[in-house]
């Protein structure tokens, strides 16, 4: 998947910044229809290993959920709308609104998906 550009049609919405983050020690259910509970954040993109301070962030290597909100503008509403990753660690569950939007597997690898 190539690397997107803004052109006379196609417009792009950069979704790197500050990022809610919470480690899931025990694999426990997270309810995807509800805001995460925790005050930790993380830059994205970027590696929570390489951020981690504390050796429970540093070492970890199982899952982590992040979650941010963004807006979306009027006029692209009615558009083809495309959700982009640069890449994701191994595998990764993606959420919109609470509601399962994709799977990917295959790590440090783009991947996406239109409406």
């Amino acid at each position: 998947m190539l690397y997107p550009i803004t052109t006379a049609t196609r417009t792009l919405t950069d979704l790197s910044g500050i990022w809610k983050f919470i480690i899931n020690k025990e694999l426990k259910e997270i309810d995807v229809k509800q805001s995460l509970s925790t005050k930790d954040v993380m830059a994205v993109p970027a590696s929570f290993n390489d951020q981690g301070v504390i050796s429970e962030i540093r070492d970890h290597s199982s899952f982590v959920w992040y979650e941010t909100e963004m807006s979306i503008a009027k006029p692209l509403l009615n558009e083809r709308l495309v959700l982009r990753f640069g890449s994701a660690t191994h595998e990764a569950w993606v959420y919109i609104n609470g509601e399962f939007e994709m799977h990917h597997k295959g790590g440090f690898t783009p991947f996406g998906r239109r409406n």
